[in-house]
């Protein structure tokens, strides 16, 4: 089993990358528990670049507290392309801050069905452009990945901070 502390060196380069643009993220994180957050923020300096992170299990706090629409929830679920989009749009605006990240999955051992297995993943991004220019994007990919728990944990968060990484770049 991979540690997650072998994600460091991805890390650190979505670390170098913010911080030489002068540019701040925030995160939803509804099934990677923490782990994304634990590694942007592993280096001294990332208030440079990190402003918050929430981590939201239930679909009562990601209707409540995180303002999730609530027809995403009953049409598509907590776990589809819609709401990973939706959760990295509102805490980039939230935040008011130029990268919104959600993470969006079913890492088990429970939870899955035939449409969406233990495993599935959607990670969204949304960047905010600055006012009055080019407009600002959201985007989402989907996943799917096996393994225990722990496998599935490991997986999640190197398939975000890459897909992140690759919208940086």
């Amino acid at each position: 089993m991979q540690h997650p502390l072998e994600h460091l060196p991805i890390a650190k380069q979505i670390a170098d990358i913010l911080r030489d643009r002068n540019e701040k993220i925030a995160l939803v994180e509804t099934c990677t528990r923490g782990s994304i957050t634990h590694l942007i923020t592993f280096y001294p300096g990332s208030s440079d670049f990190f402003d918050s992170s929430v981590i939201s299990y239930s679909y009562e706090s990601q209707l409540n507290f995180i303002g999730l629409n609530r027809e995403i929830l009953e049409t598509h679920g907590s776990v589809s392309a819609p709401a990973a989009k939706q959760l990295a749009q509102i805490i980039r605006d939230r935040a008011q801050v130029d990268w919104g990240i959600s993470t969006t999955g079913i890492i088990g051992p429970n939870g899955g069905t035939e449409t969406k297995p233990v495993g599935t993943l959607y990670v969204g991004i949304s960047r905010a452009e600055p006012w009055d220019s080019i407009p600002s994007y959201s985007s989402v990919k989907e996943f799917h990945f096996t393994g225990n728990r722990n496998e599935l944990t490991n997986s999640f968060t190197q398939a975000t901070l890459e897909y992140f990484l690759s919208n940086l770049k």
